[in-house]
């Protein structure tokens, strides 16, 4: 698209001409120079396009986005076809907010720690002791047991195998609390 056009005045070189044509092209130029161009400080874009602006409000020939799809959202760059808007979750209430619950979940046996249990003997009998039902507890039908050493209390080292309870747990996830600025989207008129 040609800015300035054809000349009113058609001057060659070498021509003897008075200021009178020189001028009058040179103000034709400067009229469609003036009616063509973007004054200094303004920025031109077709009619629905959309820019995120660092400021409380869109500059003059703009508007802002106030749709409730584009407030407190984060900004995506995508290779593919851009202009999508999704999820529920606020910005700032998951990135903002301190801590947030995860899904509960229950841990596999694949996921529980190696561990293993001490059991403590409060004491047994050992050797040649046996019950003898006729000198038994009286009214109890426990039988009494005869002879035999008793040890003392002992530490033992059996191991217990434990799978877990299959419990749910439910994790609190901390979250980092990042630097953001804010942007509004801006419409152009």
């Amino acid at each position: 698209m040609s800015i300035i056009g054809t000349l009113p005045n058609n001057i060659q070189n070498g021509q003897a001409e008075d200021a009178t044509p020189v001028m009058a092209n040179f103000n034709f130029i400067i009229n469609q120079v003036n009616a063509a161009a973007t004054p200094l400080g303004t920025f031109t874009a077709p009619a629905g396009t959309r820019m995120l602006f660092n400021q409380a409000a869109p500059p003059a020939g703009w508007t802002q986005e106030v749709g409730a799809a584009f407030n407190d959202t984060s900004v995506r760059t995508v290779t593919s076809a851009g202009g999508a808007t999704a999820g529920s979750v606020l910005w700032s209430s998951w990135n903002f907010s301190g801590t947030f619950n995860v899904n509960s979940f229950a841990l596999s046996v694949a996921q529980l720690p190696a561990h293993s249990h001490t059991v403590t003997d409060p004491g047994h009998r050992h050797g040649t002791g046996y019950f003898n039902n006729a000198s038994g507890n009286p009214g109890t039908g426990i039988p009494a047991y005869s002879g035999g050493d008793q040890t003392t209390s002992v530490t033992t080292g059996i191991t217990l195998q434990n799978t877990g309870s299959g419990a749910f747990i439910t994790p609190t996830y901390q979250t980092p609390q990042v630097k953001f600025s804010d942007y509004i989207i801006g419409i152009k008129s």
